[in-house]
């Protein structure tokens, strides 16, 4: 994660402490950027994620040029949860499921699905923009999302797909392709063995090209042949009868 959390929790919990008080009321300014950084021994950047957490749940807004002041003296606890996927299917179901039963009764949940669609994927997370404390997005192959990510007001996580360029930028659980397909193969080899040549079949835009990546190795280490074919359309399957001798 990029903020310091220990340290923008600072800010985060001075503004509670003094609404929970009385100190701040409804409408009142809270101290300045500048304020924080001297009163904490605080960097711009971690001044900056504690606000930014703050707005997320709706407890300060901003006014340019003025600062920012206290929205709302309803402080509620626990998180809540932007959860954006690439499409629904039976494992993204099962993913979510298990999610929301470990997430906690103090967390609240929102999901959302892009589909692959770009602009779609982009709409959804400006519009929740300021909304969630927390922003967990499973991106897919979509490059060049590092501008719209460092926009959100809370902490990101990403999901599924590794992504070389935010590495060390953001928490991260995601899936090996490469290995997993390679393994998979290595598990069904003696099922495989009495082949020559392996294709692997599957749509560009949407799945990882990391898996042909682990076909291509274990093809080599055992002396397969190999192509990649991005549709079956306009060809013929024929089977071909092996004899064993």
């Amino acid at each position: 994660m990029k903020e310091n959390k220990s340290k923008y929790k600072l800010v985060v919990s001075h503004v509670i402490d003094r609404i929970a008080t009385e100190e701040y009321k409804n409408g009142d300014r809270i101290p300045s950027i500048n304020d924080f950084r001297t009163e904490y021994s605080l960097s711009r950047d971690t001044v900056f994620a504690g606000l930014r957490e703050l707005m997320a749940k709706g407890i300060i807004a901003s006014n340019h040029g003025v600062g920012y002041f206290v929205k709302s003296t309803k402080v509620q606890s626990g998180h809540h949860i932007f959860l954006l996927f690439n499409e629904f299917n039976e494992f993204k179901e099962d993913l979510f499921n298990s999610f929301a039963e470990w997430a906690g009764s103090d967390v609240t949940v929102d999901l959302y699905f892009h589909n692959y669609n770009r602009k779609v994927f982009e709409t959804l997370i400006n519009d929740a923009n300021n909304k969630y404390t927390d922003y967990i997005i499973m991106s897919g192959k979509f490059q060049g999302i590092e501008p719209i990510l460092e926009s959100l007001s809370g902490r990101v996580f990403l999901l599924d797909h590794f992504h070389t360029e935010l590495k060390g930028k953001y928490s991260s659980v995601s899936q090996n392709f490469e290995t997993d397909t390679y393994e998979a193969l290595v598990s069904g080899l003696q099922l495989i063995k009495k082949y020559k040549r392996i294709f692997m079949v599957q749509q560009e835009e949407k799945e990882p090209l990391e898996r042909y990546d682990g076909l291509k190795v274990f093809c080599e280490h055992n002396g397969f042949d190999h192509d990649y074919l991005p549709a079956t359309s306009g060809r013929r399957i024929k089977k071909v009868t092996f004899l064993l001798l």
